[in-house]
């Protein structure tokens, strides 16, 4: 949009240096999509992008599918880490944030032809989030994504609700809000 990747270089070099003139370190700038590849990764660094993540990380969980728009959250929890894992292969020169998904059903939006990712529930999601804690973890990550939190009308939420009341933000504070004696010998503490 902004005409090329110079102009990109401009816009970013300009923000940062008002952050900085307003006393801040700087900006850290994060791409999001899902047409990132190594080649990519190194055009977005160039740009003056530090890091990438996706909107969702639904895995495989379409492709197990033999219902064509519709597909099994079990899936999402089941191929997350390799799909974390392809995206960190792919980061070159870039850092990868990964997505603890919260679901997908556009059906409210784009009626009965829309995807759906069925059967989800606080349990999976909290697979999710332990795996990606584990895996941010392993690759020195200190955030991850957690995406989305209030899309109701394309079924990605965890914000409470009558569905499951509190339980997926309940998930959430199990596994990251852990208390700071447990964690003396980790990097992770309640502002990690």
């Amino acid at each position: 949009d902004l005409g090329g990747t110079e102009a990109v270089l401009e816009s970013f070099e300009e923000s940062q240096q008002m952050a900085r003139d307003a006393g801040y370190a700087g900006i850290t700038y994060v791409a999001m999509g899902y047409n990132v590849s190594r080649d990519r990764s190194g055009l977005l660094a160039n740009e003056g992008y530090y890091g990438f993540t996706t909107y969702h990380e639904w895995g495989d969980a379409v492709k197990r599918s033999n219902v064509p728009q519709r597909a099994q959250f079990s899936d999402v929890a089941d191929t997350a880490v390799a799909a974390w894992d392809a995206h960190e292969a792919i980061a070159g020169p870039l850092t990868y944030y990964p997505v603890a998904d919260t679901g997908w059903d556009s059906r409210p939006w784009h009626g009965s032809r829309a995807l759906a990712i069925l059967d989800r529930t606080p349990e999976l999601f909290e697979r999710i989030l332990r795996d990606i804690r584990a895996w941010a973890q392993a690759h020195e990550r200190g955030m991850v994504i957690l995406g989305p939190l209030n899309e109701w009308g394309e079924g990605s939420y965890i914000e409470p609700n009558t569905e499951f009341d509190f339980k997926m933000y309940e998930a959430v504070r199990r596994v990251f809000a852990v208390k700071l004696s447990s964690q003396k010998n980790t990097k992770w503490s309640r502002r990690s």
